[in-house]
């Protein structure tokens, strides 16, 4: 039973934590998306966006509590039903893969101002690929991620470093069947990343 005299936050304060809450939510989702930051380990960072998507939904209780006619509940319900859809799916997808192995690593390669770009393997649907990022530590356990244009469909590459902050990338045909596979890249990269 509601109590009329209890004590409420100030509508100022109420509307201040919703919009503090949802901008930590999309700061996490923008992370997840494009990365920037990372931990070393997949599990830290898959809790990590766990808990920013339960921000969200932590945002839109208030909101849909301080609605007192029952119209506008069923229109911030309709409103916000895709959001709580994608977060349930992807949380889900991200906590099915605590605990998995860490992504296949083809390689790491320390460059001379400090930084590495990694090679990793990833598994999709119907073959594999070969995503590339830059990465720089931070902190002990965290680290700057700059993605790179990586390659789809690849198993296995090969790279050559001919300038301290310049590396080429080459991946062989996926198949026989598909000689146009057969991709190298130049990258031309920045010591901190972005400048």
């Amino acid at each position: 039973m509601n109590d009329i005299n209890a004590p409420r936050l100030p509508l100022w304060r109420r509307r201040a934590t919703v919009t503090i809450l949802l901008a930590l939510y999309f700061l996490v989702a923008s992370n997840w998306l494009h990365p920037l930051l990372r931990f070393n380990s997949q599990d830290a960072n898959a809790v990590v966006t766990l808990l920013g998507f339960g921000l969200g939904w932590l945002a839109l209780v208030p909101l849909w509590l301080q609605q007192a006619k029952v119209m506008s509940r069923i229109y911030l319900t309709l409103t916000i039903l895709p959001f709580v859809i994608y977060t349930t799916m992807l949380g889900y997808g991200i906590a099915h893969n605590l605990g998995a192995e860490d992504t296949p690593v083809v390689a790491k390669i320390q460059m001379a101002h400090g930084y590495r770009v990694s090679l990793y393997r990833i598994a999709l649907a119907d073959s594999s690929g070969i995503a590339v990022q830059q990465e720089r530590d931070l902190l002990p356990g965290i680290m700057a991620v700059k993605r790179l244009p990586g390659f789809y469909p690849a198993s296995s590459a090969t790279y050559t470093v001919s300038a301290p902050d310049e590396l080429t990338i080459s991946v062989p045909a996926y198949s026989p069947d598909h000689p146009e596979t057969a991709v190298t890249l130049n990258y031309l990269l920045k010591p901190y990343l972005y400048f």
